[in-house]
């Protein structure tokens, strides 16, 4: 499984203490890797995306066109709370499911269902299945 962060300096914020071992670890497991990339001008979208099977983002946004030539992905984790940044419409017609990822945001963004070093239950359930079902399409 190829992996893509593709504005980790947006969770990052500086701060080299950040620990991504859990990213690190999942893709290891799966015999795969991830690519760690600041920042992702729109521009470089496809190109960063061309062979991704997930797509870890905070910022970036996910239009339409990004999606459909994503012909690998599978899914789409955002370390952010909120989804409005990717077109749901096109995740949803797509392969590619998409689910929050508390686990690498700060502590006060984590799920208060779980140990704060637990992914949100949506992320945990969404991952296996290959990624059909759309966080908050019911």
């Amino acid at each position: 499984m190829r992996s893509v962060f593709l504005d980790y300096e947006t969770v990052r914020n500086g701060d080299d203490s950040l620990d991504h071992s859990a990213i690190d670890a999942v893709a290891d497991a799966a015999a795969g890797t991830v690519r760690y990339c600041d920042f992702t001008e729109d521009s470089e979208i496809p190109e960063r995306l061309g062979a991704a099977d997930i797509v870890l983002l905070n910022k970036v946004k996910l239009s339409r066109a990004h999606l459909t030539a994503a012909a690998h992905l599978k899914l789409i984790a955002l370390s952010a709370t909120g989804t409005d940044n990717i077109d749901l419409e096109a995740a949803r017609s797509s392969a590619s499911g998409c689910a929050t990822c508390a686990a690498i945001a700060p502590p006060r963004w984590r799920s208060t269902s779980g140990p704060d070093s637990e992914p949100h239950p949506a992320f945990v359930g969404l991952a296996p299945n290959g990624g059909r079902r759309i966080l908050g399409a019911g």
